[in-house]
Formats: structure tokens, C-alpha cells, sequence
């Protein structure tokens, strides 16, 4: 696959050990773009961020090999370090959740939505009914993604559907592709727009 490498974080920004990997987390970003994304990771002292963050466009930008390991779950449970090391992380460029004010969509910062698509679930998920869109050159680079990182790392192509978290489902001992939203449930990504069941099909 191609890859991104301009925008690297440096050693001291992630753990370089290479722990046998069991599972993929799909993220999205809930800010501007992949690289202001990366500009924040680069910013904060803790070693916060994910392998993998694919642009609206459909380019994929890797920040480190995800050979290794950087925290993204943020568990309050005392296996936090396991399921981040053992795990690869891979953000989506996305705005998230949206508010809906006087006829506008705005994003988490209060700021009128600039990207021009958005998704109306036509129900109240966690919170909210409107996001902003995953792109259709997005959602294709993820799932190839996705595909390549479970035949290079011999990760099951496994799922788990809905809004089942570790609370209520036996997810400890599962190995496939998950989202935030499966482990926290505070979380919103990835929503349901996300078309899961084409998850395996490139």
C-alpha cells in the first residue's frame, strides 16, 4: 500500500516495542483535517495518537509503524496499556458529532460546520443525531486499510455489530476490528453511517 510518511512522530512520541497485534481500532478525529491532527498529537507531552489517519480525500498518512504502540483508548480499567499495545489505532478525519442550532450544524468547537456533507441518522445515537459525513474516497482507503492490516498482522476479520461495549459483551478475549464506540461508552466513533457489513469486501 501507499502511505503518507511526511508527517512522522518522533521516538519519544510512542512506544517502539513490538507487541503482538490482536486487534484494529477505527477512530475518527472530531477536528479539521489529518495534518492539524497530527500538529496536536505533536504538541501534547503524553504519547497520545494512532499508527494511521486517513484524509477526507482518501490518503492515508502513517505516523509511525504500527508495528508499535501509542495510546488511544483511554480506559479507566487497569488493562488500559494491554489493549492499547495490543492493538493498531486508525483515526478518520472528521468533524464527529453535530449540534443542529437554528437551522446550522455546528462542530464541537461551536463553529458552523465547513465541510459540506453531513449525516442525518434520523435518531438520537448517544447523544446526537447529526455528524459529519465519512467521505465516500475515505471510507474506501479504511476499508483497504483495514484488509491489509489483518493479512499483515494475521488479525481475524472479525466484528462486533451495534453498540455492544466491553461492559456488556465479552470483549476481552475478542480479536478483529473495533470501534471507540465498542469500549467507551462515552464515545461516538465511529457512528453508524459507517458502512460495517462492506468492512471486508476489498
Amino acid at each position: 500500500m501507499d502511505f503518507i510518511k511526511t508527517h512522522r512522530l518522533p521516538d519519544d512520541q510512542y512506544y517502539k516495542e513490538t507487541i503482538p497485534k490482536k486487534n484494529i481500532y477505527l477512530h475518527h478525529t472530531v477536528g479539521g483535517s489529518a495534518v492539524s491532527t497530527f500538529n496536536w498529537w505533536m504538541q501534547d507531552p503524553l504519547k497520545i495518537g494512532v499508527a494511521y489517519i486517513v484524509e477526507r480525500t482518501g490518503d492515508i498518512y502513517e505516523v509511525f509503524d504500527p508495528l508499535y504502540w501509542c495510546h488511544h483508548l483511554g480506559l479507566k480499567t487497569l488493562d488500559n496499556k494491554q489493549h492499547n499495545q495490543e492493538s493498531i489505532g486508525i483515526e478518520l478525519a472528521s468533524e464527529g458529532a453535530l449540534i443542529k442550532r437554528d437551522d446550522k450544524l455546528y462542530a464541537f468547537d461551536g463553529k458552523q460546520l465547513v465541510h459540506d456533507q453531513s449525516v442525518d441518522l434520523g435518531y438520537q445515537w448517544r447523544g446526537f443525531q447529526y455528524f459529519d459525513a465519512y467521505e465516500d474516497k475515505q471510507v474506501k482507503s479504511t476499508i483497504v486499510l483495514v484488509n491489509y492490516l489483518c493479512d499483515r498482522f494475521s488479525i481475524p476479520k472479525n466484528t462486533v455489530a451495534g453498540e455492544k461495549t466491553r461492559f456488556d459483551y465479552p470483549l476481552v478475549d475478542f480479536s478483529g476490528v473495533l470501534t471507540h464506540c465498542n469500549v467507551r461508552s462515552d464515545k461516538t466513533d465511529l457512528n453508524p453511517s459507517f458502512p460495517f457489513n462492506t468492512l471486508f469486501n476489498e
